[in-house]
């Protein structure tokens, strides 16, 4: 390093072009380093979220499908309710009907 000197009571410290270039690339190693690590953090950070739509959209699809097979379920029980209606009003109305065609015949 040189000495300067401005005043007679003032002594500035020049550092030397050597140690300035020094300084610069140690720097610029640092904000290098500190892109990448960010640039890791951010894709590590994608990958985690494309994961979690994907497993949101899993869990949807299964949602929908239990939905869908609840719906099914309750259209079969609904069916078989009106066929054990219709097989009683057949049942109450058989021995009439064929009371009816024995008086006919």
């Amino acid at each position: 390093m040189q000495l300067q000197t401005c005043s007679p009571f003032s002594i500035h410290l020049i550092p030397s072009p050597s140690r300035i270039a020094f300084l610069v690339v140690s720097e610029l190693d640092t904000l290098r380093a500190e892109t990448q690590n960010a640039n890791e953090k951010s894709a590590s950070a994608a990958t985690q979220t494309a994961a979690m739509l994907s497993l949101n959209l899993k869990l949807q699809s299964t949602a929908s499908k239990n939905h869908a097979k609840q719906i099914e379920l309750e259209v079969k029980t609904i069916e078989t309710r009106e066929i054990k209606e219709l097989l009683t009003i057949i049942q109450v109305t058989l021995p009439q009907f064929t009371t009816m065609l024995w008086v006919l015949c």
